[in-house]
């Protein structure tokens, strides 16, 4: 009994043994192992219920054929971790058995075709798969990536590229064949983007969505969604929408060979970017979205502005249009080219600001901002024209060179200049200042050249022309006064002689003053003055477009101010009338030290100052009245000199003597000598001389001659 029992359990032991071994046995069978060395060729076809191991092979092994990866019972592997890669002509993935249900633990490479059944998942985690040709997903099946991996299409042949679902890695496009992405849901990419190959990209459904950065070739967007991620997405070929939707991420949208958008629709969010740094922006239709906040930037050659409304417009190299059409900017216009505007550029909020720092030229219209906002000119040299004179409600000059205003330029009302930079106003230019604008602001001795307007005037109220120190100021108010002055430095008026007279031409004219007077200060430089030998003390203001003595302008100087080297010198006349100021069109003025009137003050010597009312000495171009019981002296070697001379009145004690003893001398011109008084009159002392050239000694009064009078042609 004993014996048969223990030959019955010996025997049950063994058959246990035995299956055991069998169905390690068959586990075991169910993978292919890839030794070292193993090579696989032919187009017959591996159908694999376990895994595939490459155990101790470092290099790749490529396997021609097809390659069935088929388990239904269990999770399949591919390649033995931290190994060699493995290349497949066609690898079909049929292992329905949820997530992950066949694995990549190497690089792997399909050059034929990869084919991930319906159910099926193909999970490569973090290495790189590389697809050369064909590719297709059945439904419910996908194709899962985790950070770090790569995905490839690299054919030279056309592609469809798996999409419907998110990249965890980085997808890269390569090769010479077109690729397509026509997926129904949106392929996104969680790190890097790129298009790198000859064959475009064609978006025809679906889209997609970029989460860092994106490089792209040549790109048609056909109806498809293209967003753009955190990083730059940047386009080294031409971008095209013929429908579909292109949205901006935050790190923006670089477009170095252009943008055609024949129809679809473009946004630019907030505080997002979109360069057109190459070729240009063609558009035909579809809608434009730009953010308030949102860029765009025109980087590339000459092109035209598309009409729409922006946020930020910023223009930079070669000359930009503004063609037919509505172009809005919201915040702020950028320009670093020169802008043309032939359809309407209008900054569409009270603040928008323009920097412009290449030429201005408007042959359309332009509307400025209407509030606080500043359009300044800070580039080099620049011009402000077209044929449309424009208007601005605040204007900067600023930058390193002058403006030139080849139209006319208008501040409306409630605006602000500020001349940082010299701007001149050429040939029949003018810059006007509109009723309620406000007074300019001056850099320094910096100042405006050419023909500068104030419309409209309230009582009392200093109007600033062309520098700091030319001001009209009215005495009454009125509505449709303009009164315009023409400056031009470094210019003489006709009549000048050197010495005598500022180095700088001035011509005023108005429309609409018919009563009340005004106060006319005019401003000049001490290069144009006294470091000529002009007599800033002696200046006055000559009309009608010729210095002479019967040019003069009615009255004294009410305020004269010398130049220095950082400040204007200055001339004021008050309380002219429009009749005192003719002709009312081109009325060319003049500051001279010639033809003044000096009438004496008080009984000293001639060559004092305090002698005059002028305020100055006479000289030879000098009227010189003595009058009002006063004794004045021409001293021993003193040389006095007048264009006129007269003593009056006859009933007083009125006396010039020439001479103090032995010297003495005065020279009068083509006015002459008249002396009119009977009790001090003209007396000349042993030594003194008086000589009159060109004209006559009248004497109806007292003449005591010890000296040389010569009257002479």
């Amino acid at each position: 009994m004993k014996s048969s029992l223990g030959k019955t359990f010996a025997g049950r032991s063994l058959y246990v043994l035995l299956a055991i071994a069998l169905i390690a046995a068959m586990a075991m069978g169910q993978n292919l192992i890839i030794g070292t060395g193993s090579t696989y060729t032919g187009a017959g076809t591996y159908v694999i219920k376990g895994n595939i191991t490459n155990p101790g092979v470092a290099a790749a092994t490529a396997i021609s054929g097809t390659v069935t990866m088929s388990s239904t019972t269990a999770l399949q592997t591919i390649g033995t971790a931290t190994n060699g890669e493995i290349d497949f002509g066609t690898l079909n993935i049929n292992t329905a058995f949820g997530a992950n249900s066949t694995t990549a633990a190497v690089t792997t490479k399909v050059s034929a075709n990869l084919a991930i059944a319906a159910s099926s998942v193909y999970s490569i985690g973090a290495n790189s798969l590389t697809i050369d040709a064909l590719s297709s997903i059945g439904a419910g099946g996908s194709l899962a990536t985790a950070a770090g991996s790569t995905v490839t299409f690299d054919g030279g042949v056309a592609q469809t590229i798996l999409g419907g679902f998110t990249y965890n890695g980085a997808l890269t496009l390569s090769g010479a064949g077109a690729k397509t992405m026509n997926s129904v849901g949106l392929t996104t990419v969680s790190q890097a983007f790129s298009h790198s190959g000859a064959g475009a990209l064609t978006i025809s459904s679906g889209g997609l969505t970029l989460t860092t950065t994106g490089a792209f070739a040549t790109v048609n967007n056909n109806g498809g969604t293209l967003t753009g991620g955190s990083g730059a997405a940047a386009f080294a070929g031409l971008l095209t929408q013929n429908g579909g939707n292109l949205t901006s991420g935050s790190g923006g949208l670089d477009l170095n060979l252009g943008l055609t958008n024949t129809s679809g629709n473009i946004t630019v969010g907030a505080g997002q970017t979109m360069d057109v740094s190459g070729g240009q922006f063609a558009y035909t239709a579809g809608t434009l979205t730009f953010n308030p906040t949102s860029t765009v930037i025109y980087n590339g050659g000459a092109t035209n502005i598309v009409p729409s409304t922006y946020g930020n417009l910023t223009l930079n190299t070669d000359a930009k249009t503004f063609p037919v059409g509505t172009t809005n900017v919201a915040t702020l216009l950028t320009a670093s080219s020169n802008m043309i505007i032939t359809g309407t550029l209008a900054m569409s909020t009270a603040a928008a600001n323009a920097n412009i720092a290449g030429d201005f030229t408007n042959n359309g219209t332009f509307t400025a901002a209407s509030g606080a906002g500043i359009a300044t000119f800070n580039g080099v040299t620049q011009a402000i024209g077209g044929g449309s004179a424009t208007t601005f409600r605040n204007l900067t000059l600023s930058g390193t060179g002058a403006k030139t205003g080849n139209a006319s330029i208008n501040i409306s009302t409630g605006g602000q200049l500020a001349v940082n930079q010299p701007l001149t106003m050429s040939g029949a230019n003018v810059l006007t200042m509109k009723n309620g604008a406000l007074t300019p602001s001056f850099t320094g001795q910096t100042e405006i050249t050419g023909s500068m307007a104030w419309e409209a005037y309230l009582a009392a109220t200093p109007y600033t022309y062309h520098n700091t120190a030319t001001i009209v100021t009215f005495t009454g108010a009125d509505a449709a006064r303009t009164f315009t002055l023409k400056s031009a430095p470094g210019t003489y008026p006709v009549g000048n002689s050197l010495g005598h007279t500022v180095n700088r031409s001035l011509t005023a004219s108005y429309a609409g003053w018919a009563t009340g007077t005004l106060a006319m200060q005019l401003g000049y430089l001490q290069a144009e003055g006294s470091t000529l030998g002009v007599t800033e003390a002696k200046l006055k203001d000559f009309q009608n477009g010729n210095i002479a003595s019967g040019n003069k302008v009615p009255g004294l100087p009410s305020a004269r101010v010398p130049s220095g080297a950082g400040t204007f010198g200055s001339v004021t006349y008050s309380g002219l009338t429009n009749a005192q100021l003719l002709p009312a069109v081109n009325n060319a003025l003049a500051l001279d030290d010639r033809f003044n009137m000096f009438n004496s003050i008080a009984s000293t010597a001639w060559g004092v100052t305090t002698t005059w009312d002028a305020g100055a000495v006479p000289g030879a171009f000098d009227d010189v009245v003595i009058t009002g019981t006063h004794s004045v002296n021409i001293p021993d070697a003193y040389a006095a000199s007048a264009l006129s001379v007269t003593i009056d009145p006859a009933a007083t004690n009125n006396t010039l003597t020439v001479g103090g003893g032995t010297s003495g001398t005065l020279a009068v011109g083509a006015g002459g000598l008249l002396n009119n008084n009977t009790i001090g009159g003209l007396t000349v002392a042993t030594g003194g001389a008086v000589t009159i050239t060109g004209s006559n000694l009248t004497n109806n009064g007292k003449i005591t001659n010890a000296g040389t009078i010569t009257v002479q042609p």
